[in-house]
Formats: C-alpha cells, structure tokens, sequence
C-alpha cells in the first residue's frame, strides 16, 4: 500500500478499513462508483452501489459485463482514456445516466440471497439429477 500511495501522492485518500454504516455512507455519496477490475468473480460492491442509487461504471471483462444494466457503463479495463470519457459523461449528466440508475437499483432482485439460494439449488438438483 505505500508503494500505492507514494505513485498516487495527496491526491487519494486511503481509508483502510472502513465499518458497515461509513461503507454505506461513502456508497451513498459519490458523483460515481467505478469498478475498474481487471478480473472478478463476483462484483458485490457493485450490487451494494447499485442499492445506494449511485451511477456504476464497470471494466468490461469477466463477470463484470453482467452486472451492467447498459453498454455505456463499460470501458475497457486498460484504456485511461476510455474510462475518463465515460466518467465525464456521467458528471455532464448524460441523458444515459439516470436510466442506469433506475435500471441497476430495479435489477437487484436477481442477486437478493434468496434469489441465489434457489439458484444454487437448482444446480445441485441437475447435478445430482444426473448421477
């Protein structure tokens, strides 16, 4: 981490851990959550940005792509370039932004634990279905 900080300088504020209540806190806040991971297997931080109503911008590799409720949400995971035109049409209020919103706070009925649970029942009945 210090080797990130000495590179990033005054210009990032790390935070080290942070509790559940400033996580949500901190969700709630930003102009933008950007996921810019090179590989996920799961992206619950940007099921839990999407619960706090915050516009999602997200690497377009691995699982990430399923979680975009709109192409305009992804950029390629090595392109600075790519990333920044997307992050100023989300602060320019592109006429894209608010329906991602809507959209990505509507889907997250698909990954409740409910919902992951039956699913994950479902596998092991066609696995063992097969045996």
């Amino acid at each position: 981490m210090a080797d990130g900080r000495a590179r990033l300088g005054s210009r990032f504020h790390f935070l080290g851990h942070v509790s559940e209540a400033e996580k949500w806190t901190l969700l709630k806040n930003p102009a933008i959550f950007v996921f810019p991971s090179l590989y996920e297997g799961f992206g619950i931080p940007v099921v839990e940005a999407y619960q706090a109503g915050c516009p999602v911008l997200l690497a377009n590799n691995s699982s990430l792509t399923e979680l975009a409720v709109d192409p305009h949400q992804l950029f390629a995971s090595l392109s600075a370039a790519e990333l920044k035109g997307r992050m100023e049409e989300v602060l320019a209020a592109a006429s894209w932004v608010a329906p991602i919103i809507t959209a990505g706070t509507a889907s997250l009925s698909r990954y409740g634990w409910e919902k992951v649970a039956q699913d994950t029942a479902g596998v092991y009945r066609d696995v063992l279905g097969r045996c």
